[in-house]
């Protein structure tokens, strides 16, 4: 139940999961080594992929774990050039990976990383030490600061040595508005008059809103459909604005008020109706073409 930030949402249990797991290994601890093959690490890679994918739509993706796998030779906005190695098939692998999700290694920049250990494993005769251990974290973030080390006093072996865990800090900014700019900012869209708020109160009203907004055909694209989206959004808003409410002025005066009750609720029904058919069938080409 810890907050993501101070007044911030919390991390709940359900936002942490196990991607995949096996008898040796867990997606999200260790990948394949470079003597399974380049095919092997870059399906493993390609499966966390599939996983994440509707996650990372909303959340940012941070990894820390073992990828086995030497990077370093290579530099790219994922990769950085300080303690690096020649890259192996399990580091390309995961390198690619990287750059799949626009994350970055920071113990491989030196702006980063501080500490004198180059390495994250050492061999059981302890004659090599390698880096094969890493943390990843999203470049679209906005850091305060960020900084790397790996923790000489950690060790998950107690016979000797075996793997030096690598341990990240970092400080996010967070923009949150506050409440005045959020009253303004509605005041700038609403205008002076309150007359809009109490319209949507109204179903009919809240349904002539939801009726008048389409969604684009699929194979549009997106800044396309954001553009149309909007466009329907504020006509949509300014005709429940400025029109009068249907309930108060009836198309013929001669009707008493019990039968123009039922004719607004007849229509209002249809409406009702005529969504659902529309989210039915879009709900079925989704299915279709995700299939």
């Amino acid at each position: 139940m810890l907050p993501i930030y101070e007044g911030g949402p919390a991390i709940l249990s359900k936002d942490v999961q196990t991607i995949a797991a096996t008898a040796t290994s867990f997606v999200t601890a260790r990948a394949p080594h470079s003597g399974h093959g380049l095919h092997n690490c870059e399906q493993f890679w390609h499966h966390i992929s599939t996983h994440i994918r509707q996650p990372s739509r909303t959340w940012p993706i941070i990894f820390l774990g073992g990828n086995n796998g030497h990077i370093g030779d290579t530099i790219t906005d994922a990769v950085g050039a300080l303690h690096g190695r020649q890259e192996n098939e399990s580091g390309s692998a995961f390198h690619h990976w990287m750059l799949e999700h626009q994350l970055f290694a920071p113990a491989t920049f030196s702006q980063y990383h501080t500490g004198q250990l180059d390495y994250t494993y050492v061999t059981p005769d302890g004659e090599h030490c390698t880096r094969i251990d890493y943390v990843a974290l999203p470049r679209a973030l906005h850091f305060e600061s960020i900084r790397t080390w790996a923790a000489e006093d950690i060790d998950i072996a107690t016979q000797r040595v075996d793997h030096l865990p690598v341990l990240c800090h970092f400080v996010l900014k967070v923009f949150k508005p506050t409440a005045d700019f959020a009253s303004r900012h509605v005041h700038h869209i609403l205008g002076s008059d309150a007359s809009f708020c109490r319209a949507l109160q109204d179903p009919e009203r809240l349904h002539d809103l939801h009726d008048g907004i389409n969604l684009p055909p699929w194979h549009t694209d997106p800044h396309g459909t954001a553009d149309a989206l909007a466009f329907q959004t504020q006509r949509a808003i300014r005709h429940i604005h400025i029109q009068p409410s249907s309930r108060r002025q009836p198309h013929k005066t001669h009707l008493s008020d019990a039968t123009w009750h039922l004719v607004c609720t007849k229509k209002f029904l249809f409406k009702q109706l005529r969504a659902l058919k529309r989210t039915r069938t879009f709900t079925i080409l989704q299915v279709l073409f995700r299939a």
